[in-house]
């Protein structure tokens, strides 16, 4: 991760970012969709994580931005059982994999829904496919009035 003044700032910093490329390639209304990072699930609102996640929530709360900036929920596309299965212990309190190890069935699920190579979000297709569709909706919403 990055220091605790550079999340603090990284709302501001995502500001002059979406400003900077709009002014680069001379675009000043180009729209933009920003994914509020969603890593293991919707419980993962601590520290670092929640600074950063708010920091791209932030671009919601820009008058400027109102209509052609916005920033969406990528957490709630994640799998709930697959996040609890590889949150279990830490931010999934209620499962301890020592007590109670994962299924045949579970594993099967995991080996089918997700990547062993350690990608984020798991390496979960479903999540991804999802995240497509929210992204391209999201920029239909902010061009429905060109």
């Amino acid at each position: 991760m990055f220091d605790e003044a550079a999340r603090k700032q990284y709302g501001q910093n995502l500001v002059h970012l979406i400003k900077d490329l709009r002014t680069e390639f001379k675009a000043p209304n180009m729209k933009v969709v920003v994914g509020v990072m969603g890593v293991n699930g919707v419980k993962n609102e601590v520290g670092k994580q929640k600074e950063v996640r708010d920091g791209q929530r932030f671009v919601n709360s820009v008058p400027e931005f109102k209509g052609n900036v916005k920033a969406i929920e990528s957490a709630p596309l994640l799998h709930p059982d697959i996040v609890a299965l590889k949150t279990a212990g830490w931010l999934n309190k209620d499962r301890d994999l020592k007590t109670q190890p994962i299924t045949p069935e579970e594993q099967a699920m995991l080996r089918r829904a997700t990547s062993n190579q350690g990608f984020h979000y798991y390496g979960e297709g479903r999540f991804f496919i999802l995240l497509g569709k929210s992204f391209a909706d999201t920029m239909l919403e902010l061009r429905k009035n060109e």
